[in-house]
C-alpha cells in the first residue's frame, strides 16, 4: 500500500524503506534506512542508508555513511560516500569527506578534508597492475623574437 501526501508545493509518496524528514521537522539521534533518506528539515546525529538526498532547505549535522549522496542543502561534520557524491549549486558541505566519485555543480561550496576512495585504482591494484602516474609535461620555454633595427642616414 502506498500513501500519497499531497502538498501545494510538491506531492510526496510514502514508500517502504524510505525515510522523509520534512521542512520544519528536527530529528536528533540515529537514523537508518535500507534505501533512501530524504532530508528537507534538520537531522542531527548518525545517518546510514544506501542513498541520502539533502534538499535545499535540508540540514544534516553528524556522521553520515551512504553509498550515494545528492546534496542541495547543508552537511557538516563527517560524510562518507562509498560511490557517487553529487553537490548541487545550492549545496554547502563543511566536513571530513570521503567519496568514490565526485560531481560538483558551479556555485557549490565544499570545505574540509577531502579524500577519494577511488575504487578504480583499488581494482586495478588487485589485478596485479599498478596504477601509474603520468609524467608531468615538459616545461614550456617561451622565447621572444627580437629584431634589431639599425638606422643609417643617407646623404
Amino acid at each position: 500500500m502506498v500513501a500519497v501526501v499531497d502538498t501545494p508545493e510538491t506531492p510526496r509518496i510514502c514508500e517502504p524503506n524510505v525515510v522523509y524528514i520534512g521542512e520544519g521537522v528536527t530529528f536528533k539521534g540515529e537514523l537508518a534506512a535500507p534505501e533512501l533518506v530524504i532530508i528537507d528539515g534538520t537531522v542531527e546525529g548518525e545517518v546510514r542508508a544506501r542513498c541520502a538526498r539533502v534538499g535545499a532547505t535540508g540540514s544534516l549535522k553528524g556522521s553520515v555513511v551512504v553509498t550515494d549522496a545528492d546534496i542541495q542543502g547543508t552537511v557538516t561534520d563527517k560524510l562518507e560516500v562509498k560511490q557517487l557524491l553529487i553537490v548541487r549549486s545550492t549545496g554547502h558541505i563543511e566536513a571530513e569527506i570521503s567519496y568514490g566519485e565526485l560531481q560538483i555543480e558551479k556555485g557549490a561550496i565544499i570545505s574540509g578534508a577531502l579524500s577519494s576512495t577511488d575504487l578504480r585504482s583499488a581494482n586495478s591494484d588487485q589485478q596485479g597492475t599498478k596504477s601509474k602516474r603520468m609524467p608531468a609535461p615538459p616545461a614550456l620555454e617561451l622565447k621572444r623574437n627580437t629584431t634589431n633595427v639599425s638606422t643609417s642616414s643617407i646623404s
